[in-house]
């Protein structure tokens, strides 16, 4: 038992040096804790939902009928959080929701018969940590699955899967290295262009949101 127990004490310290110099295993641990609150939250008796939701409904020319549906999922601002409870004026709506900081972001939508499907993990400053997208049935009809791995919001890996499309074959990789191939590249600065947006619909429904 003692044998055991000195050898948990030694995981519990040793993975997080392990992480810390393999950043990509560090974000994977997070994504992977993320995605369990997410599902543990959605559960009817799971933990109780906080998240924002915004929904588009339009119809688009040449596409038709277009869905779009953004789940935005957020964290308390413990050191902003504390400052509202220790100051001298007290603040309701503050101390009823305290500050938040936009942590993850759930995003699927469709143009014509094609269904998109796009995820962000972003850290407390809005760099992203993770980004991951599905393209449906591609210029080569190939459906793909892009993963681009962040430190301090600069690249670090890329990694891409394909499958022929219409199979439900899994993914197979096609790429994975440090460097953005000339490839992948409008791919990527497509999903990166969009994290402002993000941010900014974040805040718009942070700032408006009533109590």
């Amino acid at each position: 038992m003692k044998k055991v127990l000195l050898f948990v004490v030694f995981v519990a310290s040793v993975l997080p040096m392990a992480f810390a110099q393999d950043p990509v295993a560090g974000i994977r641990q997070r994504y992977a804790a993320v995605k369990a609150h997410i599902e543990d939250m959605m559960q009817e008796d799971g933990w109780p939902p906080s998240y924002y939701e915004a929904n588009v409904v339009e119809n688009l020319p040449g596409t038709g009928p277009h869905k779009e549906n953004i789940k935005m999922f957020y964290d308390v601002d413990e050191a902003k959080a504390a400052e509202v409870e220790e100051g001298e004026d007290f603040d309701v709506d503050l101390h009823v929701h305290p500050p938040v900081w936009l942590h993850f972001v759930m995003v699927s939508y469709n143009f014509a018969a094609r269904n998109f499907y796009e995820e962000y993990l972003l850290d407390k400053n809005g760099k992203p940590e993770f980004i991951y997208g599905l393209i449906p049935y591609d210029d080569d009809d190939m459906d793909r699955e892009f993963r681009f791995y962040f430190d301090d919001g600069k690249l670090i890996r890329c990694v891409v899967k394909r499958r022929a499309t219409g199979t439900e074959e899994p993914f197979a990789e096609e790429y994975s290295g440090t460097k953005l191939l000339e490839t992948y590249e409008d791919y990527y600065n497509g999903y990166v262009s969009k994290l402002p947006h993000f941010l900014r619909l974040f805040e718009a429904v942070d700032k408006v949101t009533y109590y």
